[in-house]
Formats: C-alpha cells, structure tokens, sequence
C-alpha cells in the first residue's frame, strides 16, 4: 500500500484545541509572531536521518502487505448535513473500526471493516487459509447495513448462546444487531432483540456483570442525545469547553434476558455521567471473576468503575490523573509479566507543550501509578488505537500505536485558523460558530509507534520496521494470527484512507502456544477468562480474554502467549470467570489448543500435551 505523502514539517503536531478525539494543546504559533516548526516527537523522524538506536536487526518485522492478502477496503468517510460542511472534515474524522472474528467456525480468523458514508457497503474478508482474504460480506448479508447511516465500531460476540458470533454494530444514527444464523449469513434482529440504542457511539463492550453466564452489553453514545449530523435541528452539539465538558452522550447498559432478549439496566449500575466517550476497556482488576470497567473520556478525565457484585462503584480517585482531557483508547495487558494488570490509555502528545500517553501500573494497594514516561511510551502525536501484542514470542508483550487526526492539504494548518478565534470556551459548543476546516491539516501525516519491549522498559523501534513509512491516519488497530502459526499481524483502519496490513514476521526460532477457550458455566465466549503458564525458570505468563478492548476494534480472540527460545511449562491454567481453576498440565508448543470449562467448579481437566 503507498503511503500519504509526508509534509515537509510535521504540521500541527501541537494542536491547540481537539475536537472529536482530543483535547487542548498548547500552539507552535504565537499570534503576530513567524511560524515556527514543531519539534519532532519521540517515535516521529525523517527517512534517511540518523536515529538514536542501533540498527541491528530486529528479531521481528512487520510487513505491509494489503495488497498482497487482498485487503482492500478503502474506508469512506461520513458526509454530514450541508449546514455542518464548515466542519466535516472534523465531523468525519472518526468511523473506521475493524474486528477479527471466526465467523464461519473454520478455526481461521476472519476480517470485518466498517465504512461510514451513507450507501458505502462494509466489507467481510474470509481467511483463504493461504495468507489471502476474500470479501463475502454480500453473501453473508454485512455489506449492505449503511443506507440510512454510516457505520462505527463493530464488536462480535454470541449474545444468545447457540455458539455463533453474532454482530452489534454501532452507526451514526442507531445500534444494529445481527443474528449469525450458523450457515455464514446475518439476519437483523435489533427490533425483536430489545437492544435499540440510539445514538453516535464509537465505544461499545460486552461483559457478564452479574455473573449470569449470558454477555450483557454497555454502549456509550459520543455526542448528546439527539444530536443529529444528517438533518440538525440543533447546532449546539460540540463540546463545551475543554476540560470538564459535561455535554456529551450517555453510556447504557444493556442486560441479557436470555432468549435472544436485552433490558436497560434501571439505574445503569451507577453510571450516570454525560461525557464524551471514546473507548470502554473491560478487565478483571482483582481476580473477584467480576469485570471492572474503564471509560476513556474526551474533554474530561477517565472513569474507572469497579464490580461490587453486580452493582459499579466509582473508583477513579484510584488513577491517580489530574490532567488527562483526551483519552482516546482502553487497554489492559500485563506487559512485563508481573501478575498485575496494566492500563494504557492514550492521549495527544505535542511539544513544548502535551498531554501524554498513561500507562498506569496496578499497585498491590489497588492504586495505579503512571509510568509512561519512565518506561518509554509517554509520546506518539495525536494517538488513537493501541495494542499489546508479543511480536517476536520472547514472553514480553510489546505494545503499537496508531496515530494522526486530518491529513489534509500539508501547506495549510487549521490550528492557525483556530488561534485567531481566541480561547476555548462555551462557544465551542455550537457548530456555526467554527471557521470552515477546508483541505486544511490539523496533527496529520504521523508515524505510528512501535514500542519493542525490551524486559526493563520500551524502545520506539518504529524507524526499523515496515511500518515507517506508515503517514496514514490510522483508528483501530486489532491483532490477528493470519496462518494460525503463532505469528502475529496487525490490521489497522485508516480513516478515510486504506486499511493497513501489516503481516508479522519473526527472525528467531522462538516457540509459543496459544489457548481458545469456551465457557459452560461461564459465558460461552469466556470473555474474561485468564490463562496462566508458568515456565521452569519461573517466569509466570498471564492473559485475561478481552478482545474489545484498545479503540474502534477487536482482535483475535485466541490467548497467545510467546515462550523464548528453549521453554518448557511447567504449569497452565485457567481461571473462568464462573469460579474454579482449570489446571492444562503441560501441553504442546507451537499450536492453538481449544479448552472447554468443566460443568462443575473445581481444579481438574487437563489437555493432551
């Protein structure tokens, strides 16, 4: 795929207002002064000059191979109503959303993308088996979703049980789900179904609050309830203000009747607050088999809520952020292998001033402690999705961002026309009062990030890989293994632009070993079941099963864990959600094994090595 051509300065890279995914920054223009050029940020730098790093190779690669797997879906943009044309540039800046999911239960993961403009068809890619995708999505009746609104963020999940994923898919009008009949096609069930959320929503998770073993759904809504891009009545939909903007949509909570039936939740299990959200990450915090809930928020600082039985309490105080206005993305992992779960949220970067990626560390207190900067992932522009992902199998995860907001015309700047209208404040709020976006460039033609983990810290690696010359503005980034072979690629939805793929490949002869799980008593997809192997020189490998999480994605929902060079197990287990621990014995490297939860508690069923 080629990439967008780079402006000869990194235009904008310090935005001063965010709208639609960010937050305040600080300018690189002083009014009546010369522009200045922005100083590079850590993870962005010109071809051919001289980096900070060795330039050994790298025991992974990522390759772009698009063209060569056949993806080759072109994300189309939402157009809004004519009397919103001065923004929709910025209107449209979000709606590229991508999911891996077996859809057809061949044992080989499958690629769903959304597209956004009214008319434009989705796209459903199936594995071949071969390395190469083809696009089915007519035939499985995913195409043709899009004629009244464009489509957002789609999440894959069996919400009655029968053992197929079925789709929630978010639009810019209302939520729409779809029953997966078994035989490779879709039937719209949303009326009959009770799950008729309405509203502009990029952030959706599934998750079992109560315990009951069927998945209930949380979606929340971006902007205020009733704001309407295709025919305003009201013009007042934007953001009041940069921080503590109170104007934004609801979160709704969905239970699942069983039956192929969803309620609302009366009184939202205590999650009332109308805030611009952008991503819901879900993640077992405390072991409880209770998922807790993590809201990244624009224009506000995140929500974490943790289950107390079915019932959310308010622990945010516990994240210890005072300045954090443009969370962007939700997600948990446990990078270096400490048994406590990490938070990485991203946010904008820009110099000399920024607000920074947080990757916040749990504390055996329950207190999380930020340690970014410390650890090397504080930077990378105007940041959206990310994901944890052990690209080389050495048992450390390492973690990629995507990036850039409008790449437009690289000689025309919006952040020079937005200094002229003075401070952020109420005025924000209403649409008429924005100077036209035009072809104009706002934090656009960035470089992604690649963040190896090196055991002690991360390190950009991003100028050694594939991905370097990557300038797209790049939303959900989601993880799959292609060939089933332990080596991970990644997918990325561009907005307005090519989807990325970015096939992985790997130098050394590191082993892994990979888990699918299925609940009983649990819920079947056994969202938030965590795998645990232990080697013999003791490290201790966890992963807890949240495909959803990150920004506008899903990745395969397979546990991958990499192992080094020369590892032998001596332990594996799983702890379901449902109660009881799973012991796996010492199974097998270098290949997928399926694990069914036991119908009673208990520490039993092992798996043939």
């Amino acid at each position: 795929m080629k990439s967008a051509r780079p402006p000869s300065k990194l235009l904008a890279a310090g935005a001063a207002v965010v709208l639609l995914g960010a937050a305040a920054l600080d300018l690189l223009r002083r009014p009546g002064g010369p522009a200045q050029e922005a100083p590079p940020i850590e993870g962005a730098f010109t071809p051919g000059a001289r980096f900070p790093w060795p330039r050994w190779p790298l025991p992974f690669d990522l390759v772009e191979s698009a063209a060569r797997a056949g993806l080759a879906n072109v994300h189309q943009r939402v157009v809004p109503h004519p009397s919103l044309a001065n923004l929709a540039p910025w209107i449209g800046a979000l709606g590229a959303g991508v999911a891996v999911v077996d859809y057809d239960e061949d044992g080989w993961p499958d690629v769903y993308l959304t597209n956004s403009a009214v008319g434009s068809k989705n796209r459903l890619y199936r594995n071949g088996h071969d390395g190469t995708f083809t696009d089915v999505a007519e035939r499985a009746g995913l195409a043709n979703l899009n004629a009244e609104a464009g489509s957002l963020r789609p999440l894959f999940f069996d919400f009655d049980d029968d053992g197929h994923q079925d789709l929630l898919l978010t639009t810019h009008r209302c939520a729409k789900l779809l029953r997966n009949d078994g035989r490779g096609t879709f039937t719209d069930v949303t009326r009959r179904s009770g799950l008729e959320h309405c509203g502009i929503a990029m952030a959706s998770n599934v998750f079992d609050y109560d315990g009951d073993g069927r998945l209930d759904v949380v979606i929340a809504n971006y902007m205020k309830e009733g704001a309407d891009i295709f025919d305003p009545k009201d013009y007042r939909i934007m953001f009041r203000g940069m921080s503590g903007a109170g104007n934004g949509g609801r979160a709704v909570v969905y239970h699942n009747d069983g039956g192929g039936r969803f309620s609302a939740v009366r009184g939202n299990l205590g999650i009332r607050d109308a805030v611009w959200t952008l991503a819901i990450g879900v993640y077992d915090l405390r072991g409880t088999g209770r998922p807790d809930l993590h809201f990244a928020l624009d224009y506000n600082l995140g929500r974490l809520f943790m289950n107390d039985g079915g019932r959310y309490t308010d622990a945010s105080a516990e994240i210890a952020d005072t300045t954090g206005m443009s969370g962007m993305c939700s997600e948990f992992g446990d990078p270096f292998n400490t048994g406590r779960p990490e938070l990485f949220v991203t946010y904008i970067t820009s110099l000399p001033a920024e607000e920074k990626n947080a990757l916040w560390r749990m504390l055996p207190n329950g207190h999380f402690s930020d340690a970014g900067e410390r650890l090397g992932v504080s930077r990378c522009g105007w940041a959206w999705g990310a994901k944890f992902v052990d690209l080389d199998n050495d048992t450390l995860q390492d973690l990629v961002v995507v990036n850039g907001f409008v790449s437009g015309d690289p000689k025309k700047s919006y952040s020079d026309v937005l200094w002229r209208m003075g401070p952020a404040g109420p005025w924000m709020e209403d649409t008429r009062r924005w100077p036209p976006v035009g072809d104009a460039t706002l934090a656009g033609y960035q470089h992604s990030c690649v963040f190896r983990n090196t055991g002690a810290r991360f390190e950009n690696v991003t100028a050694r890989t594939g991905m370097k010359d990557d300038l797209l503005d790049g939303r959900g980034v989601a993880v799959i293994d292609v060939m089933n072979d332990g080596r991970l690629s990644l997918v990325v939805a561009n907005q307005g632009q090519p989807v990325g793929f970015y096939r992985g490949e790997q130098r050394g002869r590191n082993h892994w070993i990979g888990f699918s799980l299925r609940g009983t008593r649990s819920n079947r997809d056994a969202l938030g079941a965590e795998v645990k192997v232990r080697l013999r020189e003791g490290t201790v490998l966890t992963r807890q099963l949240q495909p959803a999480n990150g920004f506008m994605s899903q990745s395969d929902p397979r546990l991958h864990f990499g192992l080094g060079p020369r590892p032998e197990i001596e332990r594996a287990w799983v702890r379901w959600p449902a109660g009881g621990v799973q012991e796996l014995g010492s199974p097998a490297l270098d290949r997928y094994h399926p694990v069914v939860e036991p119908a009673a508690e208990g520490r039993f069923g092992r798996i043939t090595p």
